[in-house]
């Protein structure tokens, strides 16, 4: 019972660290799974809060890496196709001073 109070009181002792304590986990500073049992001590509602708060993150975060990624995959295919209409047409204009010549 001690060594989990000073648990409790370690990761979830004011809001300072409590904080920290959310931002480490959730950037893989600390393990959430150990952090956790002290509020799953507590109350079950309070592990599922955190649960719920590491899940939505986590996926919030790969939601905003993937679309980066997307993001530069579009860009990456427009400026192909504008290369290669361009090249369509220099390649039109070369023939045609060609003929005209």
């Amino acid at each position: 019972c001690e060594t989990h109070q000073a648990a409790l009181i370690k990761y979830w002792g004011s809001l300072p660290r409590s904080m920290l304590t959310l931002f480490a986990s959730v950037t893989g500073g600390l393990d959430w799974w150990l952090v956790s049992e002290p509020l799953m001590r507590i109350s079950l509602v309070y592990m599922l809060m955190f649960l719920l708060y590491i899940s939505v993150t986590v996926f919030a975060m790969l939601n905003v890496i993937t679309g980066f990624f997307c993001q530069s995959a579009i860009e990456g295919t427009q400026q192909d196709r504008d290369f290669r209409i361009r090249q369509i047409f220099d390649n039109k204009q070369m023939h045609i001073s060609h003929i005209k010549a």
